[in-house]
């Protein structure tokens, strides 16, 4: 598979890579295909790196490698490579969803719920994009995050988009419904997600929402821990 397409996509239409420049950065990626291909993870990002340092405004190439660093855990490197990205193309939803996991796995959970906004105006009724954003207007530990009337307004769109046929997206509404003081709906929502979760053979989720459940029937909303 193509790393990325050997397009001319700069801020500046004037700046332009030279044909000596262009055959190295090809040399630069169809080597990094191949540690790819070797399974040699540390080659693979050295290539890229080099790439990105010949063409720092090849989108594909800033995508690629801060997806890469995301998955290693690498997030600092990984959000300033995306905020790179973003720069050269400020409407690519998945720059700023990328950036949004990467913010939210460093634990900046306002940042990641701008980004998550910033995909959904871009690309409205993602399910999961309102999954994730009606999670943590429910359940995050920092109160001036949670707003249970936003998190039950995008967690029921995403369960009408979906059919009501998603257990993480009807996880998500019930602890929107707790979060807003509505339990008996919170209840009644979190069984019809352990039914499904059972059904899909999901018993991780499962045993998480039945945790769920047992405060919600206490009159106990979630929060996720600081």
């Amino acid at each position: 598979m193509e790393l990325f397409p050997l397009y001319n996509v700069v801020a500046d239409r004037d700046i332009a890579l030279a044909a000596a420049d262009w055959k190295r950065l090809t040399l630069f990626v169809r080597k990094a295909a191949d540690r790819k291909a070797q399974g040699d993870e540390a080659g693979f990002l050295e290539e890229l790196a080099a790439s990105v340092q010949l063409a720092p405004e090849q989108p594909r190439l800033l995508i690629v490698l801060a997806t890469e660093l995301l998955r290693l855990g690498r997030l600092g490197e990984a959000a300033e490579y995306l905020r790179i990205f973003l720069r050269v193309e400020p409407e690519d939803a998945v720059g700023y969803l990328t950036l949004a996991q990467v913010l939210r796995a460093q634990g900046s959970t306002r940042l990641a719920l701008e980004q998550y906004g910033r995909v959904n105006e871009l690309q409205p009724d993602r399910p999961g994009v309102l999954n994730e954003m009606a999670w943590l207007r429910a359940v995050s530990p920092d109160a001036t995050v949670r707003d249970p009337a936003a998190a039950v307004r995008l967690a029921t769109r995403a369960a009408q988009l979906t059919d009501r046929s998603d257990p993480n997206i009807l996880d998500t509404l019930a602890a929107a419904f707790a979060a807003a003081g509505r339990f008996d709906d919170a209840a009644r929502t979190a069984g019809e997600a352990i039914i499904l979760a059972r059904r899909r053979n999901d018993a991780s989720l499962a045993a998480d929402v039945e945790q769920r459940l047992a405060g919600y029937q206490l009159g106990l909303p979630f929060l996720e821990e600081p």
